[in-house]
């Protein structure tokens, strides 16, 4: 609930944030409508979790190279 109550905040009368529109389609029993946001929503972050990945700062291995690099300097 505090994650909605934070989005409430950005919410305008021309814009809604995804997670209200979810609770306001929630509300009038739009299962299909939040299935696909749901599954959009998961798209979307899997993208850009990979995304950061392949960035060589941000990959799997980031934490052993800045110690690798660290231990070069010292």
């Amino acid at each position: 609930m505090r994650e909605l109550s934070a989005a409430i905040v950005l919410f305008t009368s021309q814009t809604k944030v995804l997670s209200v529109l979810i609770y306001d389609l929630n509300e009038s029993g739009d299962l299909a409508a939040i299935s696909v946001l749901g599954i959009a929503m998961l798209v979307i972050t899997f993208a850009v979790v990979l995304a950061v990945n392949q960035i060589p700062v941000f990959g799997g291995n980031a934490g052993a190279r800045l110690r690798i690099v660290s231990r070069r300097n010292s």
